[in-house]
């Protein structure tokens, strides 16, 4: 390996000299925009309206599941309100049979009564 420091070296790529050092801070300084650029947030008026905008898809998607869960909800309420109806009628016709057969029992307990008092 031939380490021979009397070879001429390019000033353009020579950090030594004034000009390698002028060079290198322009292209660093060119290369550093560039990637501000690319990677700089958004401008405060284009960030608020991305912002706004997906505030308004969220509201909406919120707005769909909120109307899909209050139908749902109407839907099993009218199923249990039907349920509890026809469970009521239920309940209605077999009070009403019990009371009947108790009518009936009672009458004849009272007949039975009657006869024993009146001596049949």
């Amino acid at each position: 390996m031939n380490n021979n420091n009397n070879e001429p070296k390019s000033p353009s790529l020579n950090i030594d000299s004034p000009k390698g050092f002028i060079a290198g801070m322009l292209f660093g300084g060119l290369a550093g925009a560039g990637a501000m650029l690319l990677m700089a947030p958004l401008s405060g008026k284009h960030l608020r309206a991305q912002l706004q905008l997906k505030g308004n898809d969220i509201q909406a998607q919120a707005n769909e599941d909120l109307e899909e869960a209050m139908d749902q909800t109407r839907l099993t309420a009218n199923h249990m309100t039907s349920d509890i109806r026809q469970k009521a009628k239920k309940i209605k016709r077999s009070g009403k049979e019990m009371l009947k057969e108790q009518k009936e029992h009672l009458s004849a307990v009272i007949d039975a009564g009657k006869a024993v008092i009146l001596g049949h």
